[in-house]
């Protein structure tokens, strides 16, 4: 196996591994993080641009934000608990920061395969959606699982009411997936596909409770449309479409 293909199923696992929980999650990142520092110790580099200085001045203010109310509690209101949980947060956060960093080097390096990526995403998104769908209707999902809350649907993540900002998250994969590295010549076939998986994320995003990732997710459709110069020719297409089908499906 490549070192490209080795690495890009690491990284497709990372939706897969925010299904299966917090620690798996964490491990899946933190062998990214392993990989991008083996291969900076062998002398693999990247030029740092304007975005890239952006990201690291982000995480240092979170860091000095996490520091200065660390010495605000104990120290200036003179808390008699010293618990220094949101220090320790702000340092554990900084994982996200060699991420991105690992990430930058290893397109830098051309070690992604971003179809094999997107494909697996597209298809984890797309199961969760239509899992959400099935158990608002039936009461269980495909894992025969019940939700335990009475106003989420929470699909495979259980316990947690976290569904709709996992969905919200990957689904932009999904669409791009189509438009990107599906070939066909017959243009109306991508929009008609782009319009029903729009209906299956924003149904499921919808009866899993979670208010925020509708709104971003609404946003980002909106930016895409109205950036994507193919798309915005049938715009009033996929308008009159989503707007009928959705109709049907809230009197359904």
């Amino acid at each position: 196996m490549s070192k490209q293909n080795l690495i890009s199923i690491i990284i497709s696992l990372i939706p897969i591994s925010y299904v299966l929980g917090t620690f798996i999650l964490n491990l899946n990142i933190f062998l990214l993080i392993i990989i991008g520092l083996f291969l900076y110790a062998n002398g693999h580099r990247y030029k740092i641009d304007l975005l890239d200085k952006l990201v690291i001045l982000f995480f240092i203010y979170i860091l000095f934000t996490g520091l200065w109310n660390t010495i605000e509690i104990q120290y200036i209101n003179q808390k008699i608990n010293k618990d220094y949980y949101i220090l320790n947060k702000s340092f554990f956060f900084l994982r996200y920061l060699f991420l991105y960093l690992t990430i930058r080097l290893l397109i830098e390096k051309d070690l992604i395969n971003f179809k094999f990526i997107f494909v697996i995403y597209s298809l984890t998104v797309f199961l969760v959606s239509v899992d959400v769908i099935i158990q608002f209707f039936i009461g269980k999902n495909l894992l025969g699982q019940v939700s335990p809350n009475d106003y989420k649907v929470t699909g495979v993540f259980q316990d947690e009411a976290i569904a709709g900002g996992f969905i919200q998250r990957f689904s932009l994969f999904l669409f791009y997936t189509i438009s990107i590295f599906v070939v066909t010549k017959k243009t109306n076939f991508k929009i008609y596909t782009l319009s029903v998986l729009f209906l299956i994320i924003i149904l499921s995003i919808v009866f899993s409770g979670n208010r925020m990732p509708l709104i971003l997710f609404i946003l980002s459709i909106i930016l895409i449309l109205f950036t994507n110069q193919t798309l915005k020719k049938y715009f009033l297409q996929i308008f009159i479409l989503i707007t009928f089908i959705l109709t049907i499906s809230i009197f359904s």
